[in-house]
């Protein structure tokens, strides 16, 4: 497949006319590669508002949408624009957020190459944090991804990825979950990672940067517990999820309680302790992780792995003691994997202490043709 005719829309949500959509707009339409397009969904918002504007950007790689569904809920535009676009492929970008200078340039680069992945992943940096070494691949490892051996699962959102519309809009394959406020893309995210037959990291540093000045993002909001889970308790119900290999499974149910269950409870804890009714379903979403992969805290620290033991039993231990002793952890500990027959595997310590000072040095500046 040849640059000129692959082409990538970026499907930008646009909730609130006041979030810094030129910033975003002007991240995808000032690429060199004219067949990159960005696609902007006014979500229950006039399209007008929007084009005023936008009104002296070039339109012909800019189209608005209106959307409207009534619904507090980033899915439903971004499923619209998957519906709406054309394109060879695909990528998503929040209003509030951008893409450093060259980065879909370089991707597009990268996918009119002989592999032409079904997905792929990019870079992702933070304004404050810096670089986010999620996922984290074997070191030289770019092409034929395995959702297990490189750590795949750690990218929650399919942001900074460009993904092949075909893959988007197969049978079986699941849309962005419609109705919740949060986790909408937890799901797809987690298909992606485990049944798309080709995946390739980006040789490049340049890609998604995220902006952590949205203070009126959707997945800002808070909410119950019940309801802030309830895209991962609907998770293990589908029967793609339920058809994955057993190491999927314990990778994929190991993420899940991670960065969805146990970071939610810190988060809470450090205001103020969990509410009985919250941390119940909390408890109720660990145990259906844990029957699904009864294996799963086994790829969690040791202290991670105390916090998910305390937090499933019916007992009224003290939750906050165990996230708040998370500040004096050992270094060790929280490198080590729960069991000791994990260390060397791809989520322990070791190998990942190894990626995340090799792999950034792999990574190459992307110069225009």
């Amino acid at each position: 497949m040849s640059i000129a005719n692959l082409s990538l829309d970026v499907i930008i949500p646009v909730h609130n006319v006041e979030r810094p959509i030129r910033r975003s707009v002007l991240s995808v339409i000032s690429a060199k590669n004219p067949r990159i397009r960005a696609l902007v969904i006014a979500h229950n918002i006039p399209r007008e508002s929007i084009l005023r504007k936008l009104k002296d950007l070039d339109l012909e790689r800019l189209q608005v949408i209106e959307h409207r569904d009534g619904v507090f809920s980033p899915a439903g535009p971004k499923n619209a624009g998957i519906d709406a676009s054309s394109a060879t492929y695909i990528a998503f970008l929040d209003s509030d957020d951008e893409y450093e200078i060259g980065a879909l340039d370089a991707f597009c680069n990268e996918l009119q190459s002989a592999s032409s992945p079904d997905l792929l992943i990019g870079q992702l940096r933070g304004t404050s944090q810096g670089r986010i070494m999620a996922p984290l691949p074997r070191v030289r490892r770019f092409e034929n991804l395995d959702p297990v051996k490189d750590l795949l699962n750690n990218r929650t959102a399919p942001i900074g990825v460009m993904i092949r519309r075909e893959v988007l809009k197969s049978t079986g394959a699941p849309r962005f979950s419609e109705g919740y406020p949060i986790g909408e893309d937890i799901e797809l995210g987690l298909y992606l990672w485990n049944q798309t037959r080709s995946i390739s990291y980006s040789r490049y540093a340049s890609g998604y940067l995220v902006h952590e000045d949205g203070t009126d993002r959707v997945t800002g909001r808070t909410l119950s517990v019940e309801s802030a889970l309830a895209p991962v308790a609907r998770i293990v119900q589908m029967d793609w999820f339920k058809e994955l290999s057993p190491q999927q499974k314990t990778a994929a149910c190991a993420k899940l309680i991670k960065f969805q269950v146990l970071r939610l409870c810190h988060r809470l804890e450090s205001v103020g302790p969990i509410g009985p009714l919250d941390r119940e379903a909390a408890r109720n979403v660990l145990w259906l992780l844990l029957r699904m992969s009864p294996n799963a805290l086994g790829l969690l620290t040791p202290h991670e792995a105390r916090a998910a033991r305390v937090l499933g039993s019916t007992e009224n231990n003290e939750l906050g003691t165990i996230f708040r002793t998370s500040k004096i952890s050992s270094f060790l500990d929280k490198f080590l994997t729960h069991r000791v027959t994990h260390i060397f595997n791809p989520a322990g310590g070791l190998r990942v202490a190894i990626r995340l000072i090799f792999v950034p040095a792999t990574l190459k500046r992307f110069r225009q043709p």
